[in-house]
């Protein structure tokens, strides 16, 4: 059997043959690394996705009003502005603000009232004392707070009748050693702050008409003498003047004659001197 002769390829053709063949491998690998990816993707897309981590609660600094949980981890509070109770102690209550990125503010507590005091009388007699009611039981953090009168118009660094006021006190009473116009002082603790005049009120003190003395002589009906006692503030009081003695009471008439017993059986007679009859009897025969 006669072979049939090769065909001999031209160096041109082999060429050519295999740069086809290698671009269709190339082409293959392409497809399956694309493929490969597209499974990858639709693998990552069904898988469930993890829990998100649970939103932060933003704490209320003052312990004691509702907050509401932030939306965000990064705000602090919510809502942004938001105002909310706070307690200021004492039975008080303040406010507070919402900064969703700084949180809740201090707690704004109303400011306390200025210590004062009301007087029980707007004019006393000299030698009366007046009553001071506080408008809050005095209770310093340190220190004592005082009172005291002098006369209107002096400076503040000046004082007269004083006392301290106890702790916790509510009321005290002063007597005024002056009068006329004068100023009831409250003042600001003590040593903290020397002189320092937190309230004043005004006080009329009617001066005594009898101070200094105690008693003197006045002058009673039929040209006696009496003698009054000064009662302060009141003043002197009515004479005190001498009962009259009284008059002897008359037994008889001056003249008046009558017998008596002269002491043997017989009888005389006497006579009536000066209202009164004589203890002796006369005229006895």
């Amino acid at each position: 059997m006669t072979r049939a002769p090769r065909r001999r390829l031209e160096p041109g053709i082999r060429a050519s043959n295999s740069g086809e063949l290698l671009g269709g491998h190339a082409l293959a690998g392409s497809l399956v690394v694309l493929l490969a990816a597209l499974l990858a993707c639709k693998s990552e897309q069904q898988a469930p996705l993890p829990a998100e981590p649970a939103t932060p609660v933003a704490e209320n600094p003052q312990g004691n009003a509702p907050v509401a949980a932030a939306t965000t981890a990064e705000k602090k509070c919510a809502p942004n502005g938001a105002a909310a109770p706070c307690d200021c102690g004492g039975g008080k209550t303040g406010m507070q603000s919402c900064d969703e990125a700084v949180g809740w503010s201090k707690c704004d507590c109303p400011a306390a009232p200025a210590l004062s005091f009301t007087l029980d009388k707007i004019a006393i007699n000299e030698f009366d004392s007046v009553k001071l009611t506080f408008n809050q039981p005095v209770n310093p953090a340190s220190g004592k707070h005082w009172v005291t009168v002098v006369p209107s118009g002096k400076p503040d660094s000046d004082w007269g009748e004083w006392k301290y006021v106890p702790a916790g006190a509510t009321s005290i009473e002063l007597t005024p050693k002056v009068t006329e116009n004068v100023e009831i002082r409250l003042h600001d603790t003590f040593p903290d702050h020397k002189f320092g005049v937190l309230y004043r009120a005004s006080l009329f003190v009617v001066a005594s008409v009898c101070r200094g003395e105690v008693a003197s002589e006045c002058d009673c009906p039929g040209g006696v003498k009496g003698s009054k006692t000064c009662s302060e503030p009141k003043g002197w009081t009515a004479c005190d003047c001498p009962k009259p003695k009284a008059k002897p009471r008359l037994t008889c008439v001056d003249g008046q004659t009558q017998a008596c017993p002269c002491g043997d059986g017989t009888f005389g007679r006497r006579t009536c001197d000066r209202g009164k009859w004589p203890s002796g009897c006369f005229l006895c025969d």
